[in-house]
């Protein structure tokens, strides 16, 4: 059975209160104004989330909860975030799985749409101190994400994958062959930020012994030079673009071993890798790729005992194109080789499970509908829930 929940789009209308549009009325003032919570995050135990608040002590993080909407505590005062007696000016955070660290990042700055660097600490919470990552001065890193286990953190300086080991303080560096417009490791390039929506390209096993990612040789993308304008003189940037018929980066998959220190390669032979995604153990992980026209999609998946072999488990062939954006989802369930993936082979972008990881699937969405989002899958009551748009196209519903 599905429950759905009406998420009407509301669009506000002038003329029933005797207003006429105008630039004024868009722009200066909060007719318009969408709203929202102010550093809104869900924690992992499911009964709790957490929001930027102003406190005794000015801005905070406080802990909230779900079922009451009353605050429950305040986890650290933002006037408290010191590294080494300074002050901490964040630019965002995330909290670890378990809910006992939070990632923070400050100065952040922005590299093309997605992508940023910044500078990232971790706070403690039950210890209630603050480590710094990285170990080169003040070089900004990227997408710094902690292992499931709590126990590293990775992220990407200067088109390198690094470790560091938050009981011990040890950076490992994982890659050694990065350099700007030449090899990027860890990190996605120009096309895949833009193209396929995101900008990390590495992903922990569930275990946090292994690490995923991808690496993108551009040494034979063409250059593009702009103008960068705010100083006196205009600086010029010059970054990897390929345009329409032009060489791409070739992307290539990797798997690191944190114990051993070994690197193993993957044998793709892709155009395109779109998605990186650890199975239902850390044994194996799934690459979603495309051929260059984007219209053959498959589902390749690469034991770790393999030695770099995989075997392709799905495929999904349209005559003119696959949409990888915020339309496609794809995530293994977690049990074995299971996954759930959208796919418009019905006229209609929709869900199907793979129960045993192979070609044959069910739907398992509303039929005849779009599904524009998927926000997740509780693998314990074994439910997806997701965003569809209803019999009337002006209406998006949830449902599981």
């Amino acid at each position: 059975m599905r429950y759905l929940v009406s998420l009407a789009l509301l669009f506000v209308s002038c003329l029933s209160f005797g207003q006429e549009l105008s630039n004024e009325l868009i722009w200066g003032s909060p007719t318009f104004a969408d709203y929202g919570v102010a550093g809104f995050q869900s924690l992992s135990d499911g009964k709790h989330y957490v929001k930027t608040d102003l406190g005794n002590d000015g801005p905070e993080i406080a802990k909230y909860s779900i079922a009451t909407g009353k605050k429950v505590e305040t986890i650290v005062a933002l006037s408290n975030l010191k590294f080494k007696g300074q002050a901490i000016k964040v630019s965002d955070y995330t909290f670890s799985t378990g809910d006992q660290k939070i990632i923070i990042t400050s100065d952040e700055e922005a590299i093309y749409r997605r992508s940023t660097k910044a500078y990232c600490y971790v706070y403690d919470i039950p210890s209630k101190k603050t480590l710094k990552v990285g170990k080169v001065g003040d070089a900004k890193i990227s997408n710094p994400s902690l292992s499931p286990n709590g126990e590293s953190i990775a992220y990407v300086r200067e088109n390198n994958i690094y470790v560091t080991n938050l009981n011990t303080i040890a950076e490992t560096q994982v890659t050694s062959n990065g350099k700007i417009n030449e090899l990027i490791n860890g990190m996605c390039d120009w096309v895949y930020e833009e193209e396929f929506g995101y900008t990390k390209a590495f992903e922990w096993s569930p275990d946090g012994k292994r690490i995923a990612y991808l690496s993108f040789d551009e040494k034979q993308v063409p250059e593009m030079r702009i103008p960068i304008y705010g100083d006196l003189y205009p600086k010029l940037m010059t970054f990897k673009y390929p345009k329409a018929g032009e060489k791409n980066a070739i992307v290539k998959a990797h798997l690191y071993n944190i114990a051993d220190a070994k690197t193993v390669n993957l044998t793709t032979n892709a155009e395109y890798i779109a998605k990186i995604a650890w199975a239902g153990n850390s044994e194996e992980l799934g690459l979603i790729t495309l051929n260059r026209l984007q219209n053959q999609l498959a589902l390749m998946v690469f034991p770790y005992v393999n030695n770099g072999k995989g075997e392709t488990i799905y495929t999904d062939i349209e005559t003119e194109y696959i949409e990888i954006g915020p339309t496609f989802y794809f995530g293994f369930t977690g049990d074995k080789r299971a996954f759930i993936i959208t796919s418009e082979k019905e006229g209609y972008n929709q869900l199907y499970f793979h129960k045993d990881g192979t070609q044959a699937g069910v739907k398992i969405s509303q039929d005849k509908t779009d599904v524009s989002e998927v926000y997740g899958y509780d693998a314990k009551r074994k439910r997806v829930y997701y965003q569809a748009a209803g019999k009337k196209q002006i209406n998006l519903e949830v449902y599981y």
